[in-house]
């Protein structure tokens, strides 16, 4: 890291699920989400930690993934670390993913596709199984694309 460079940093205050609620419908928000109940929905969140006994029963998007509870339905983030007590029932798109020795995954996983490439309506809606607008498509394909040059940048600056 270069002196004098500025750096944004943005603190998050996590929201929480605690162990005895149980969330139905889909959870929207510029957060980080903290999870150790049960949500039956999909989530869209900047950070998400799914801790040990959580059940999710959705997809979840986001821009970092931390899971060591159980996820049934597909992931999309930049960042993903399956912890050892994870269970992953869907596919996976990401960055970079950590899997540690332990953690159950039925599904594929692959990587974001090359920036040169569009990503398609039919695979956006695919792995969010949820009926999108035109513009929710446009925007989405443009925030991955973001995701994507900021990832490209940070290892160049590595």
């Amino acid at each position: 890291m270069q002196l004098g460079k500025k750096i944004k940093v943005q603190a998050l205050v996590p929201a929480f699920i605690s162990t005895e609620m149980h969330v139905k419908g889909d959870i929207i928000g510029d957060c980080a989400l903290d999870i150790s109940g049960r949500v039956d929905g999909n989530i869209k969140c900047l950070s998400v930690m799914v801790k040990s006994g959580a059940i999710i029963n959705g997809n979840i998007t986001a821009d970092k993934i931390d899971i060591n509870g159980e996820v049934n339905g597909n992931i999309m983030a930049r960042k993903i670390n399956c912890g050892a007590a994870a269970k992953v029932v869907g596919d996976i798109i990401h960055k970079s993913i950590h899997i540690e020795n332990g953690a159950y995954i039925d599904g594929s996983c692959r990587k974001f596709v090359d920036e040169a490439e569009e990503i398609t309506e039919v695979e956006v809606a695919e792995m969010e199984e949820m009926p999108v607008s035109s513009e929710v498509l446009e925007f989405r394909g443009k925030a991955l694309k973001e995701l994507k040059k900021e990832a490209v940048t940070e290892l160049v600056e590595a």
